[in-house]
């Protein structure tokens, strides 16, 4: 229990609900204009994304970590510090966190080729292209969450708002809809303040 705990605080679980409402919305736009619905595929979906989101958290720790950010903003007076603190206080090892992290990135690969097979190819896509902005948020070379000009707001519209919603409804269903698009607009936005 105690190391689960640990895992919770690590991987900042508890904004999770940010990734899979736009998830659960899109397989509601799936039943509501196309009366198609499959909890199993909406699991799926729901436990790559969740995964996917974790790890985007995680991995923005360990490169913010490699990269000195987390602790210039230990020492600045009016920085907000977003990371969970585990390698900069040192309560896991790199090793540990890294470990941890590339499991949740497996986990999410594995569901996104798992929903390649049942629902179609995009499915696959729209997770890929989310890891990609989850990985490059912060990695070098691009860290387009440090660019300003709008990289990073335009990304997590994308990450918590198209790619999730779009993507789940395609999952449902394996075709396109503008709608969706549409729907993914509001929470994605909404989204993108709470972080800006």
């Amino acid at each position: 229990m105690e190391s689960f705990k640990r895992f919770m605080k690590a991987s900042r679980m508890r904004v999770i609900p940010v990734m899979l409402m736009p998830v659960a919305l899109g397989a509601l736009g799936a039943y509501v204009w196309d009366g198609v619905f499959d909890i199993w595929l909406l699991l799926l979906t729901l436990v790559g994304s969740g995964a996917a989101h974790l790890f985007s958290n995680m991995i923005n720790d360990l490169w913010d970590y490699k990269n000195g950010t987390d602790e210039a903003a230990k020492n600045t007076a009016d920085a907000i510090g977003t990371n969970s603190g585990y390698l900069t206080n040192g309560v896991w090892s790199m090793r540990t966190f890294a470990s941890v992290t590339w499991s949740l990135f497996a986990l999410a690969a594995a569901s996104g080729i798992a929903l390649a097979v049942l629902s179609g190819i995009w499915a696959f896509v729209f997770g890929a292209l989310g890891g990609l902005i989850a990985y490059f948020y912060v990695a070098p070379p691009i860290r387009f969450g440090y660019r300003g000009k709008g990289y990073s707001e335009f990304a997590i519209l994308l990450a918590f708002g198209v790619l999730p919603v779009l993507g789940s409804y395609y999952v449902q269903t394996s075709t396109f809809d503008y709608r969706a698009i549409l729907l993914s607009l509001p929470i994605g936005l909404l989204t993108t303040l709470i972080l800006f």
